[in-house]
């Protein structure tokens, strides 16, 4: 689930279910706040993403009148990412980025007309955060690769980048487990190219460290979710893995219009 502040503010929620089926609700909101102190905390019309001290965890609540899905998650034993920013991005944007939830355990439900309500034990959870001057819809800037894996030993990875005009990237590979977080500045490659609802996006993408080689990873797209927003912003998402035998999680790709092609 992502609360978009720019280019509108928006809660957009994917589903996927153990068939393989899949589905995405934007929604528009009628109020959004956030903090802009650490940790950050964010109020919207349609629920909240808010840090409990007494209980030192995240708590999310959502719930979408639109479609009648609706969240109640705990993220405990948090296992944190890293702080980095300002990264200055193509159209004169600058982004921060956190990642206070790199890898979690997970309790308490999630509804789904569909399905009922979903008891939740034993899941992962991930949370990040971006602000700044920061519009996802600015076509001045290519777009973005994004990958989160929960791994075997309870560690978690993500790669995060976005990418400018000219095709440079700006981003990090984040490793956190319970000896502590590391981190090295990262470039990505793209490939195995295919088209679907209209978009161009990689099933592999390919992750280099150059100073840090023991951070090369290679991430896997094993069942996409394409969506395109008026071929304005396109982004598909799906569960995944990096090469960490036994990991899973999401990656994801997404281009602003202007750059929606093969090879981008």
């Amino acid at each position: 689930m992502s609360l978009i502040q720019l280019p509108s503010a928006n809660a957009s929620d994917f589903w996927y279910d153990k068939n393989g089926n899949k589905s995405n609700q934007l929604t528009s909101l009628s109020s959004f706040t956030s903090s802009s102190t650490y940790p950050p905390n964010v109020q919207t019309s349609a629920g909240s993403l808010v840090y409990d001290t007494t209980k030192s965890a995240y708590h999310l609540q959502y719930n979408n009148t639109s479609n009648g899905k609706s969240a109640d998650i705990w993220f405990h034993d948090a296992l944190p990412g890293v702080t980095v920013g300002p990264n200055f991005v193509s159209g004169n944007q600058t982004m921060y980025w956190t990642n206070p939830v790199l890898n979690s355990s997970v309790s308490s439900s999630i509804t789904i007309p569909t399905y009922g309500t979903i008891s939740v034990s034993g899941w992962r959870g991930y949370h990040d955060h971006n602000w700044g001057n920061f519009n996802l819809a600015n076509h001045q800037w290519r777009g973005w690769e994004w990958g989160v894996s929960h791994n075997p030993d309870e560690a978690g990875f993500v790669m995060a980048s976005t990418i400018n005009a000219d095709g440079t990237y700006t981003g990090e590979a984040i490793h956190a487990s319970t000896s502590g977080t590391t981190f090295c500045n990262a470039n990505y490659t793209a490939s195995n190219w295919t088209q679907s609802n209209g978009e161009w996006f990689p099933l592999t993408v390919v992750q280099n460290c150059p100073g840090a080689p023991y951070y090369n990873d290679t991430w896997t797209v094993t069942g996409p979710f394409v969506l395109n927003a008026y071929n304005i912003l396109l982004v598909d998402e799906g569960y995944g893995h990096s090469q960490i035998p036994g990991s899973v999680g999401l990656v994801e790709h997404g281009r602003t219009g202007t750059y929606n092609y093969q090879g981008s």
